[in-house]
């Protein structure tokens, strides 16, 4: 089984076609994740300007290198190199390994309450504070040769704006990667609220038995881009005798059950709990 990059539920390799949970069709995703290591490489890093600075961006920390002297009398240099090379393989690793992560926060920051930043300026920023960070370490060049905590903090300050520009171009590759992929594939289904509500109350009919029958009653967004929803079963039309005054007489009664859950942006339930006891929802007189 695979995960449908939809709604994150399983469907057969053998029919990508239909996402038995949501119904998104998958055959372009299931192309593109079982391309080779080196084309899907090739396809982000050469796809666009910012996966090839991503990759400059690895062996920029041996620039100032041959700058040895002049940097060496502000910061420890033999600590500089192989430091901000360290930590920007890292931040490189790390964030390639969270694309698929970061394109979905692209699209949850659309639906999430609060301010969600997009990549381009989180981006912005990383860039702007390694601006920040050289520019703090050219700036005393002229000066005498630094010692002790000021040494320290600007050989941290020289590292990490190294560290910074590989954080930067690495956001926007992604940021690049994530529009072209999304050419591809279906969106997330959390932007699709019909669709969306319909895998959530067939999670909670499943979790309630397969003879339970769900309808929305009402619904809203949660600040995470969940959602909250009242659900109610009806029982259908029942005959009942009922004895009164003027004798016994048979009516019609439909009974209503609501439920209250709380699913994921994805449509995965964390709640599901009954709420109330059953009510008439209809009472009439037989014919």
């Amino acid at each position: 089984m695979a995960t449908c990059i939809s709604c994150k539920g399983e469907y057969s390799e053998e029919r990508p076609e239909e996402c038995p949970r949501c119904g998104a069709d998958n055959r372009n995703w299931h192309r593109h994740k079982n391309l080779g290591s080196l084309v899907r490489f090739s396809d982000f890093f050469f796809g666009s300007v910012w996966g090839l600075l991503a990759l400059v961006s690895l062996v920029l920390p041996l620039v100032p290198a041959l700058l040895w002297d002049t940097f060496n009398t502000v910061a420890a240099m033999r600590v500089v190199v192989p430091l901000a090379i360290l930590l920007c393989f890292i931040i490189f690793l790390f964030t390639h390994a969270l694309k698929l992560s970061l394109r979905e926060y692209e699209w949850l920051r659309r639906i999430k309450k609060g301010w969600n930043p997009p990549l381009s300026v989180i981006s912005l920023v990383a860039f702007t504070l390694a601006l920040i960070l050289g520019l703090a370490v050219v700036f005393v060049l002229d000066t005498e040769r630094t010692r002790g905590l000021v040494r320290v903090l600007l050989t941290i300050a020289f590292s990490l704006a190294f560290v910074n520009v590989t954080l930067s171009a690495m956001l926007m590759a992604i940021r690049d990667y994530a529009h072209g992929l999304d050419e591809l594939v279906p969106q997330p289904i959390f932007m699709h609220e019909d669709r969306l509500l319909g895998v959530i109350v067939g999670a909670a009919e499943k979790k309630l038995g397969d003879d339970t029958s769900l309808e929305v009653q009402e619904w809203r967004r949660t600040a995470s881009g969940g959602v909250r929803a009242l659900l109610t079963f009806n029982s259908g039309l029942e005959e009942r005798q009922v004895r009164t005054s003027g004798g016994v007489q048979t009516i019609i009664v439909e009974e209503e059950q609501q439920w209250e859950t709380v699913a994921s942006a994805w449509g995965q339930l964390i709640y599901l709990e009954e709420k109330g006891s059953k009510r008439l929802a209809q009472v009439k007189l037989a014919q």
